[in-house]
């Protein structure tokens, strides 16, 4: 155990230090090591022709929308059978014959890129195939690092901008970090920090041991990190999760919306757990699928009700709850809520 802490302290801080050393960002970082994304790439999803982001601003006369989409549980679901699979099927058709010349399909998902990449290899080896379609932007590690895609080529491009105001803020905590690994990280998850992403990860098991995680890593560096406690993929461990203040899935998606000049009114979001949290300050519409976690749904109700967040909570799990919240969008354009 120790050792597991002393290893996963060890590659972060040598992640760091590679970092600095180069002055590369997380998400260059990240291409580098797996290559860049090409609609031909099977490592990134189900091939799409390059094409012009359709224009959302103004009066959106096209009625598209920026759809901004967890993965894990959210359009991707991991339930045993085929029903996930053909969830998934019925979604890409309809956005590629629906949504595709209007509209901007986006993923803001936890993993990492290598993790992305294992997520869509994961999908095609089902039988049947569950394949994601090629995204035009890719928001990973929670908001660490995105990419968009390239109008002529189709590749998915580092957004240099972004990852350099994430390294700014990630370099001068990456000490502290270190210590706290090596203090709680008990390693139930082989390789969490194995990519260069401005993030950090451990896993404890029980939600106790991740509270007190948690408490430690505020007391020693306060507002400077925003933390996300949430349960893990593996059945009795949870994880807590450091990043940079300005890398949150909501700042992200608020970010990528306001680089492509899209009116939070034109946006839809989804999720399923805590890690999703964030999106209900973003000001834009949403949906909880309706396998999404007490303590995500919690936390909806409770926006909601005090601050009348336009979320709803989908009657479909996963992919099907994303692309029944997608419909009612499209056709409740311009009423006030869902």
């Amino acid at each position: 155990m120790m050792r597991q802490r002393a290893v996963a302290a060890a590659s972060l801080a040598s992640v760091g230090a590679a970092a600095a050393a180069t002055g590369r960002s997380s998400c260059s970082a990240s291409s580098a090591s797996g290559g860049t994304a090409t609609t031909g790439d099977r490592n990134w999803g189900a091939p799409r022709p390059p094409k012009t982001l359709p224009a959302l601003g103004g009066a959106n006369a096209g009625g598209g929308v920026l759809l901004l989409s967890d993965l894990d549980g959210t359009l991707y679901s991991h339930a045993p059978g085929a029903e996930g699979a053909r969830s998934l099927a019925r979604f890409n058709r309809h956005w590629l014959k629906a949504e595709d010349e209007r509209s901007i399909l986006c993923y803001n998902t936890a993993r990492n890129m290598k993790d992305y990449r294992d997520l869509v290899a994961e999908g095609r080896a089902k039988d049947p195939p569950s394949v994601l379609l090629v995204p035009d932007v890719l928001c990973t590690g929670g908001g660490t690092a995105v990419q968009f895609r390239d109008p002529a080529t189709g590749a998915l491009e580092p957004d240099v901008g972004w990852s350099a105001r994430v390294e700014a803020e990630w370099a001068p905590v990456l000490p502290e970090i270190g210590e706290w690994l090596a203090a709680f990280d008990e390693g139930h998850i082989d390789d969490l920090n194995a990519e260069p992403d401005a993030r950090a990860a451990l896993t404890v098991w029980g939600p106790a041991k991740a509270a007190l995680a948690r408490d430690a890593l505020r007391a020693k560096l306060g507002d400077r990190v925003t933390i996300v406690v949430m349960e893990s993929w593996v059945a009795g461990a949870w994880m807590v999760t450091a990043s940079p203040p300005t890398a949150t899935k909501r700042n992200v998606a608020v970010y990528v919306a306001e680089k492509l000049g899209v009116r939070h009114a034109d946006c839809l979001w989804a999720g399923d757990t805590e890690g999703d949290e964030s999106m209900l300050d973003s000001g834009m519409r949403g949906v909880c699928v309706r396998n999404a976690t007490p303590g995500l749904l919690a936390a909806m109700r409770d926006k909601v009700q005090r601050a009348g967040a336009d979320v709803m909570h989908a009657s479909g799990h996963s992919t099907t709850g994303v692309h029944e919240a997608l419909q009612i969008h499209q056709h409740s354009r311009g009423a006030a809520r869902f």
